[in-house]
């Protein structure tokens, strides 16, 4: 997978949706899906490698997410 720079387009709609549209909730069924746990780890939220990308052929698809890496 291809990271897309925290600039992109696609990087800056998805953070914008998540801290101003998504509440506590939401929030935390994000961190669940993307980790294995709602709760962030003892050592701080900045720990957690966050990426989103595309797959290299595929920039006219969505987004793909490996989740779960716990």
């Amino acid at each position: 997978m291809k990271p897309l720079h925290p600039q992109h387009q696609i990087v800056i709609w998805f953070w914008d949706i998540v801290l101003n549209d998504f509440n506590e909730e939401q929030r935390k069924k994000l961190l669940f899906f993307s980790t294995g746990s709602d709760r962030a780890p003892i050592t701080g939220l900045e720990d957690i490698e966050f990426m989103i990308g595309l797959e290299p052929g595929d920039e006219d698809k969505l987004p793909t997410a490996h989740t779960c890496f716990n």
